[in-house]
This record gives C-alpha cells, structure tokens and sequence, in this order.
C-alpha cells in the first residue's frame, strides 16, 4: 500500500497526530468546563451571614419536590438505608436561587450542606413575596425539617426499598410566621 505521506514526512506524522490529539483534548477540556459553569445554578456553600428563622407547628406536613433527584445526598445524610426507614428531625436552609435556569424564582432546599430538594414554583413564589413584604427579600431561611423514608427490606421474599423524601415544619402561607433573624 503506498502512502499519502511524501517519504520525507513519515517520520513528523507521529508528531502531527499528538498535535492533532492535544487540540481535541483542549477543545472537550474547555467545552467541559463551560458547560458545567453554565449548569450551576447556585453555590455550592449557601452564604448565611443574615438567616431569617421560619417557625412551625411541629407537624412537618410542608412537601417539597425534587428529592428524587437528591437520593444520594439524602442517603448520606440519613446514614444510607435502614430496614425500618428513617424519620431524622433536621434543619433545612431555604435557598434563593434566581440564577437557577429554569425558574428564576426557584427557592433550593439544603441539609447538612448538601441540597436535598426545591420548593414547588407556586410555594417558592408565595416564599419569595411573604419574605420581601417582610423586608426580607433573598435572605436565607431555616427551620425544622425532617428526612423520611429510605427503608431497605424484604417483604415476603421481595426486597422493597423505599425513597427518601423530605417534609418541613413551616406554617403556611409559606414565610408567614418568621421569629427571628440572626447572623451566624
């Protein structure tokens, strides 16, 4: 088979292909990080130099959504599976996050660090106008929250494992009863 390459350059192709390879390598490199720039939708540390304290009844009967997205996070925080499942009574932060790219009004839930759910559009919404027509407009919140589900078993020779999934303990409409604000 003859070769396209002029007997003089046989020995700058091996030279060509790792330049070729290094700027395919440099175009995924920096596509990767942009595009993950681009898919952050809010720090990963919330700041929470001013929190405004939401109190509850005690119930925790407030549902959030997207924790099926958070099952690992969830699961870490709990200490992973158990066979009974899990109730853990915790704090949870409430997060603005207008940078978020699909709701501009998205309010993110955190625990232990870790985002863990979002508040419903309608809840954030009604969380976002009591907290400004308090004068707390992009403040953080906390309250009592609790983690539940996350059992593993077997029933009957079949193994169930259950989701976990995450309630607050806020009266509603959301952010109408805030005790306190303070500096942490």
């Amino acid at each position: 088979a003859r070769s396209v390459w002029p007997a003089a350059n046989r020995r700058g192709r091996p030279m060509l292909i790792v330049l070729v390879l290094a700027a395919l390598l440099a175009v995924l490199v920096y596509y990767g990080v942009t595009s993950g720039r681009r898919s952050v939708a809010s720090p990963s540390k919330p700041d929470t130099s001013q929190v405004v304290r939401l109190e509850g009844d005690g119930d925790y009967k407030f549902e959030v959504v997207g924790e099926s997205y958070h099952q690992d996070a969830l699961a870490k925080i709990c200490g992973g599976h158990c066979e009974d499942g899990h109730e853990l009574e915790t704090t949870a932060l409430l997060v603005p996050e207008s940078d978020n790219p699909h709701d501009a009004n998205a309010v993110a839930v955190y625990i232990d660090g870790e985002k863990v759910a979002h508040l419903s559009r309608e809840d954030a919404l009604d969380y976002r106008r009591a907290m400004a027509s308090q004068g707390f407009s992009g403040l953080i919140a906390h309250c009592d929250a609790m983690i539940v589900g996350g059992w593993d078993r077997v029933r009957r020779g079949k193994r169930d494992q259950g989701s976990f999934g995450v309630r607050l303990d806020v009266s509603e409409p959301l952010g109408g009863r805030v005790v306190q604000v303070s500096a942490t």
